[in-house]
């Protein structure tokens, strides 16, 4: 917790007016606990709640979308790691049309500013999207813009 000791000090010298909120536990905004699994629809495959382990053990979860008429053959990958969930948390619906998200082109896997699996598995590429350390299905603290966030 020291580190979060040193954050406050840091930004009490600045002239911001945020303020430092300790997080909540996942658990009361309701997230759901793990549950790994293989869905398969027309188009895809889809591997749901992957454990994926990290440099100091702490285990984050993934999401591992592969096209089902490339199966078994090497794909160029694309790597989402959000802090907004990988199971679609963030609701689209929410977004104004000034947005400029053109709705007709989200499928039912999107994750918010994520490589939507349901555009690209069509098109010959893997998409892994994962929980950000200490967000929802994964273990750990989460971590601001750190080197940390890249060594993961």
């Amino acid at each position: 917790m020291a580190g979060v000791e040193v954050l406050k000090a840091e930004l009490a010298k600045t002239q911001r007016l945020g303020k430092f909120i300790k997080a909540w536990d996942p658990k009361i905004l309701g997230a759901k606990d793990a549950n790994p699994r293989t869905v398969t629809d027309e188009h895809i495959l889809s591997d749901m709640d992957v454990a994926i382990p990290v440099r100091d053990g702490t285990i984050l979860r993934g999401n591992i979308y592969r096209p089902r008429h490339l199966e078994g053959q090497k794909l160029p990958v694309i790597f989402n790691y959000s802090v907004y969930s990988k199971d679609g948390a963030t609701e689209i619906a929410v977004f104004p049309p000034s947005a400029g998200l053109d709705k007709a082109r989200i499928t039912k896997d999107y994750e918010f500013e994520a490589a939507d699996p349901g555009w690209w598995c069509p098109r010959g590429y893997i998409v892994v999207s994962i929980d950000a350390r200490g967000c929802f299905q994964s273990e750990g603290d989460k971590s601001y813009y750190s080197r940390d966030v890249g060594i993961d």
